[in-house]
C-alpha cells in the first residue's frame, strides 16, 4: 500500500523548476518599439512628503530600452527569476513544500521538500515576491519581474498588439548563449548556446486599467520638461509593492513568446504546442484558469543560422569582437561581447517566429485532440501573421497617456518549467503596434 501510495505522489507531482540556481536577470535587454501608430516613454516616479507615489511620463518617442534610464536601473541587481503562476497579473501563487512535521510525511503518503498539490499553494497580491534583490531572493517561493511604461496614441483609438514587426527588432524571448573555453577558437572562447526549457516556460503579461488618475501626477508631469500641451490627463492606477489593487477594471493579456519550443525534459515533441493552464485565486481557493481570451502565443525564436556553416551568425560575431581582445575570464567574454560589442542589440541575429493568428484556434485544436496538446504535425498547418487577432492588450484613447504594467515570470505550470531548466540570461524585446 505504502509503494502504490509513492506512484501516486509521483504521478501528480507538479512540472515547477525546483532547482537553486534560478534563472537570472543579469544581462537582461528590454526594448519596447512602437512603429509609427503609437509612442512610449519611461516611468518617472516622486515620492511626496506623505509617503505617496506618484507616476508620469518621460519623454514620448517611438522606442524605449529601459536600460537607458536610470528610474530602471533596479533590473540589473535582481535577484533572479522562479517559478510562479498568475492569469490576471493580480494573484500570483507559489508553491509550498511539505515538511517532516506534516501528516503526509509521517505516514509515508509524501516526502519532505515535495510540493504539495497546487490548492495548498499561497496566493498574493500584494507583489510580495516582485523585484527581489539578490539577499531577497533567498528566502522567497517564487519571484518575478515587473516594471511600468507609458503609451499614448496621438492620432486615433488604436487597439494595442504585440507583433513581430520589424522596425524596432520585433517581439522575441530567447537565451543568450554563454561563452565557454575553447583552445580551437582565435579568440579562446566558443558560444555554448542556452537550455531551451526556461526560455519555454517564460511569459511576459501587459495590466492595464483606464482609470484617470487623480493624484499629483499630472500637476508633477505639466512641471517638467517632458509634458506636451496636448495631454490633459493621465490613465493607469495600480498598486505598489506591499499594497492591494484597488481597481475592479483591470485587463491583462498573456504573451507567450516560445510555444513551440520544448524540450526533452518536457516530455513534449519540439515544435507541438501544449496549453497552460495557469492558477487562479477565485473564492478564497487556488484553482486552475481558462485563459483563452487573453493569451497570444509567438512560434520558438531561434538563433539565425550561418549560410554554408554549422554555426549561428551570433558565433561569427562573437568570434569578430573578442579576435585579439584580452579576456580574463567567460564573464569578461559575456560583458565584452554583449555589452561593449553589440550594446544589447541582438535582434539582427534572431529568427522571430510568427504567431498563431486566431488562440482560439489553438484551443480548439487541442481540444479535438481529446487533450491539451496539439502534435507538430497539426501544428504546422495553421494560421500565423505578425500578431493575434483575437486578443489584444488595450485600446488606446487618443491624446490619453497610458501606463502599462508589464511582468516578466516562468509560468510553473508550463509543461517544460522541469527540475533542470536554466536560463541565465536573455535579451526581450516587445514591439507594439497599434491597429483601428
Amino acid at each position: 500500500m505504502l509503494a502504490l501510495a509513492g506512484c501516486m505522489v509521483a504521478t501528480v507531482s507538479y512540472a515547477w523548476m525546483t532547482v537553486s540556481d534560478s534563472p537570472a536577470v543579469n544581462g537582461i535587454q528590454v526594448a519596447v518599439g512602437g512603429g509609427r501608430t503609437i509612442l512610449l516613454a519611461p516611468d518617472v516616479t516622486q515620492t511626496l512628503e506623505d509617503g505617496t507615489v506618484i507616476h508620469y511620463p518621460g519623454a514620448f518617442s517611438d522606442k524605449l530600452v529601459f536600460s537607458q534610464h536610470e528610474t530602471y536601473d533596479y533590473l540589473s541587481d535582481l535577484g533572479g527569476l522562479m517559478p510562479v503562476s498568475t492569469a490576471d497579473g493580480t494573484y500570483w501563487m507559489s508553491p509550498t513544500y511539505y515538511s517532516r512535521s506534516d501528516a503526509e510525511v509521517q505516514n509515508g503518503y509524501a516526502f519532505a521538500g515535495q510540493i504539495k498539490p497546487f490548492s495548498a499553494f499561497e496566493a498574493d497580491n500584494t507583489l510580495a515576491n516582485a523585484n527581489l534583490s539578490k539577499d531577497e531572493i533567498a528566502e522567497a517561493s517564487g519571484s518575478y519581474i515587473y516594471l511600468d511604461f507609458w503609451i499614448v496614441s496621438p492620432g486615433s483609438k488604436y487597439k494595442i498588439r504585440v507583433t513581430t514587426g520589424e522596425e524596432n527588432g520585433g517581439s522575441f524571448l530567447i537565451g543568450l548563449p554563454y561563452p565557454d573555453t575553447d583552445s580551437d577558437s582565435a579568440c579562446g572562447y566558443t558560444l555554448t548556446e542556452a537550455g531551451g526549457a526556461a526560455g519555454a516556460s517564460a511569459r511576459i503579461g501587459f495590466l492595464v486599467n483606464q482609470e484617470v488618475v487623480q493624484d499629483d501626477s499630472m500637476l508633477a508631469y505639466q512641471r517638467s520638461s517632458s509634458y506636451t500641451s496636448q495631454y490633459t490627463h493621465l490613465q493607469g492606477v495600480y498598486p505598489e509593492k506591499g499594497q492591494t489593487s484597488t481597481s475592479d477594471s483591470n485587463r491583462f493579456t498573456i504573451y507567450e513568446p516560445n510555444g513551440t519550443l520544448h524540450t526533452s525534459a518536457s516530455g513534449v515533441e519540439n515544435g507541438s504546442y501544449s496549453i497552460t493552464t495557469p492558477l487562479k485565486w477565485e473564492y478564497g481557493t487556488v484553482e486552475t484558469a481558462d485563459i483563452s481570451s487573453i493569451l497570444t502565443v509567438q512560434r520558438e525564436n531561434t538563433w539565425t543560422s550561418a549560410e554554408n556553416s554549422g554555426d549561428i551568425l551570433l558565433e561569427q560575431a562573437f568570434q569578430t569582437a573578442l579576435t585579439g581582445k584580452e579576456t580574463s575570464s567567460k564573464e569578461n567574454a559575456f560583458s565584452v561581447f554583449y555589452k561593449e560589442f553589440l550594446q544589447g542589440q541582438v535582434d539582427p541575429y534572431v529568427t522571430k517566429g510568427q504567431f498563431f493568428t486566431y488562440t482560439a484556434n489553438l484551443y480548439a485544436h487541442a481540444a479535438a485532440n481529446g487533450g491539451n496538446q496539439i502534435p507538430a504535425s497539426t501544428v504546422g498547418g495553421l494560421e500565423v501573421s505578425g500578431a493575434t487577432e483575437d486578443v489584444f492588450i488595450t485600446e488606446l484613447d487618443r491624446n490619453s497617456p497610458q501606463r502599462i504594467r508589464m511582468f516578466i515570470w516562468l509560468e510553473g505550470q508550463d509543461a517544460d518549467c522541469v527540475q533542470d531548466a536554466a536560463l541565465s540570461s536573455f535579451a526581450l524585446n516587445i514591439e507594439l503596434a497599434g491597429s483601428n
